[in-house]
């Protein structure tokens, strides 16, 4: 071949791959953190592999500015009418719209803490509820609530108003989440089941256009998790062990003795990330199995490595601890360890005051940990800290002169790094 001709075919390669310029430096770049090594993870056949063995034998300090980069304080609004109990039930948030469930009852507030109003009444009247669990159509700002002492949910728009209670529940129904993708409401179900049924249902699936209840997951996807009930030297029930929940526009599901996190998806079941936690699993079968019973596995605040949350970017790993997360960036998997030896795994070393203790299952709007501060611990905490100097101190101070022991209490936010 003509050597002329040899080095022009090599000009144009070098200039189409390579080449000099700032913006092919950049793409060049780019293309280096793409293929940046994976850490105790690993992709195989299209599904995300993570090694919680082996992050576990190496845990690290996390700091809250690690994964997040903003705090936003909202003190709740306190009247007689929305005064809030010590145990909240669960909080969604949406854009602007904040909703509490306290107790037997459903409250809004809007994003700057002012109370809106409380939805529907509690009682067992006709449109009235004592609620249990509730989820929202983010899309056509709907609520959903499931009254416990009638097999209904009822339908309410963001301003309160009634709009249905005809909705079929079908029996208990537990962790309610919205899927916008099939227009129904899906729950976990009893997690224990009689035997004469034949089959062990534990997803539940309400379809909300036509009131239709289904089962929809049944045992072969929960192969280790039916264990028996000796009553009267017979077996008379089977409980089952298994985690439900609802994140990026997803339905998640895992059976707490698998490794597989599987997605349900337009009634496809597809595995989503898989856990190499084998280890921890050897001790917990010596642990937790107490004549045959199994303790606390449908208890959310003890959950066994399941995943507990997810964004764009972070996915979020619960367990007796320790704690995970896995950076999708990073493509890293760390193992949490707490440089104080208790609870709260992440260090606050934003605003120096505020712990995030319990942090793993609150995840809001995909963009943000939580954490509920009660008015008298906001108010001994800054007064512990007096001093403390970070960009939020004014803030701080500020609500705490508005506030008293009685008060409700005030919503911390941190918004994780996109």
């Amino acid at each position: 071949m003509n050597k002329n001709l040899l080095v022009l075919i090599a000009a144009v390669v070098l200039s189409a791959c390579g080449g000099v310029s700032s913006s092919e430096k950049k793409c060049t770049k780019e293309k280096i953190v793409k293929e940046k090594p994976y850490k105790y993870a690993s992709m195989k056949d299209g599904v995300l592999h993570l090694d919680l063995n082996e992050a576990r034998k190496h845990p690290r300090e996390v700091k809250l500015s690690d994964i997040c980069d903003s705090l936003i304080y909202i003190p709740l609004e306190t009247k007689k009418k929305c005064l809030l109990g010590r145990n909240i039930n669960r909080v969604e948030i949406d854009g602007d719209d904040v909703f509490i469930h306290d107790g037997w009852k459903l409250f809004h507030f809007d994003i700057s803490g002012k109370f809106i109003g409380q939805l529907g009444k509690t009682g067992r009247g006709p449109g009235e509820y004592v609620c249990t669990e509730f989820c929202l159509d983010r899309d056509n700002k709907k609520v959903y609530v499931r009254a416990c002492y009638k097999h209904r949910i009822l339908e309410f728009d963001y301003q309160g108003n009634l709009k249905s209670d005809s909705i079929k529940a079908g029996g208990i129904i537990n962790n309610m989440y919205y899927d916008s993708k099939n227009n129904c409401i899906v729950g976990s179900g009893d997690y224990c089941m009689s035997k004469i049924s034949g089959d062990y249902n534990i997803l539940r699936k309400i379809d909300v256009s036509s009131n239709s209840f289904n089962q929809v997951l049944p045992s072969k996807y929960f192969p280790k998790g039916f264990f028996d009930v000796k009553l009267n030297s017979k077996i008379e029930s089977l409980y089952i062990s298994a985690d439900i929940c609802s994140y990026s526009g997803g339905i998640y599901f895992q059976e707490l003795l698998n490794d597989t996190v599987y997605r349900y998806d337009n009634k496809k079941v597809l595995p989503h990330v898989i856990l190499n936690n084998s280890a921890f699993r050897k001790e917990l079968k010596s642990s937790v199995f107490m004549n045959n019973k199994l303790a606390y596995f449908t208890d959310p605040e003890y959950n066994y490595a399941t995943l507990a949350g997810e964004t764009s970017r972070y996915m979020f790993f619960g367990a007796i601890p320790p704690l995970f997360i896995y950076d999708k960036e990073g493509k890293a998997l760390s193992c949490l360890k707490s440089a104080k030896n208790d609870k709260n795994l992440i260090h606050n070393d934003i605003d120096k005051i505020f712990d995030f203790d319990d942090f793993f299952r609150r995840i809001k709007e995909e963009k943000y940990l939580y954490s509920m501060k009660r008015a008298y611990d906001f108010i001994e905490k800054v007064e512990e800290s007096n001093g403390v100097d970070s960009k939020y101190s004014k803030r701080i101070n500020e609500i705490k002169r508005g506030l008293k022991e009685e008060s409700n209490p005030v919503l911390v936010l941190a918004r994780l790094k996109k």
